[in-house]
């Protein structure tokens, strides 16, 4: 009986066993294929994929060249769409990422010239980075950012890769222009690896943050303390950076807040290398608020001061 179900294409990691029996081919680029998955193909089935073998070629009286045609049309029958997602970079600085996640085959759109260019279009870029990290994920960003944005993205990307949520594909980063691959984004595949590794260890609990907004009791005005401790100095400024960006996003607007954003390290909760280390990190968050001219709705800077707390003081008064 004569196979009805439709081929699909699907990609594998870079080191996939499979691939000297199946059909299949390497993403093609000009350069060493450590990071390059295989593009496979074969049926949907019930509960695993089912690769075509070389020699299901004879039975189906078809090509590699004609498999993998056949693949592509029957892949953009299937439904799938771009979602934004804004990603925060500390401050006010986010990058955008266009991911497709609705589709179990969302990461072999990255075949689909159509569905490729339709992305780069929506966003008026000039080229893409492109992300498959794993099963299920596909996901673009603009490829003319700074390379600040792009190295977070790729870290992005590899952080899905190495989480491993859904069958692992590659940690690279492709370019792409006018819905065809063109090159491969270097340095960036294992940018993921030690934040997935400090999740699966709990290393977030380390850091301790509480906001509290009160009264000052000399201008009748509202401040905000940042009660924070962290034995790292990477999670503090993390943190403290997030904190920070909040607070003005809720507070600006609300004429009952003052400007004054002050930092109270808790310090039997930080490491002396820490401690050294804050007044630099409070300063760039200063540096940051005076150079974009942050103020209230009433017109007052937003000020920001450091202080210690130790265990038996009481705490600022209000």
């Amino acid at each position: 009986m004569a196979e009805t179900r439709p081929i699909l294409p699907c990609l594998k990691d870079p080191s996939w066993n499979g691939s000297q029996d199946s059909v299949c081919r390497r993403l093609d680029l000009d350069v060493e294929p450590s990071n390059l998955p295989w593009i496979a193909f074969g049926y949907d089935g019930a509960h695993a994929f089912e690769f075509l073998s070389k020699s299901d070629l004879e039975s189906l009286n078809k090509t590699p060249e004609q498999i993998e045609r056949e693949a592509l049309r029957n892949l953009r029958l299937r439904k799938a769409s771009w979602e934004t997602v804004e990603a925060r970079m500390g401050f006010f600085k986010k990058l955008t990422i266009q991911s497709c996640t609705n589709d179990y085959f969302a990461s072999e759109r990255i075949l689909d010239v159509g569905f490729m260019r339709e992305v780069q279009n929506r966003i008026k870029a000039g080229g893409l980075a492109v992300g498959v990290p794993r099963r299920g994920v596909l996901m673009v960003t603009k490829a003319d950012q700074p390379p600040k944005h792009l190295w977070a993205f790729a870290a992005g990307v590899s952080a899905q890769y190495h989480r491993g949520e859904t069958a692992p594909i590659t940690p690279a980063v492709f370019a792409m222009v006018d819905g065809k691959v063109v090159g491969i984004l270097e340095g960036g595949s294992e940018a993921g690896r030690e934040l997935v590794e400090r999740e699966r260890e709990g290393g977030g609990a380390g850091v301790f943050l509480t906001k509290l907004t009160v009264a000052n009791a000399e201008s009748g005005r509202e401040e905000v303390h940042l009660l924070i401790g962290a034995m790292s100095a990477d999670e503090l400024s993390t943190a403290l950076q997030s904190a920070f960006t909040e607070t003005v996003q809720t507070q600006l607007s609300r004429k009952e807040f003052g400007g004054h954003i002050r930092v109270v390290v808790l310090a039997d909760l930080v490491s002396q290398s820490v401690r050294t280390q804050l007044p630099s990190i409070v300063a760039h968050l200063l540096a940051f608020a005076e150079e974009t001219k942050l103020t209230t709705a009433s017109g007052e800077p937003v000020r920001i001061t450091i202080q210690e707390h130790f265990s038996g003081q009481g705490f600022p008064a209000r």
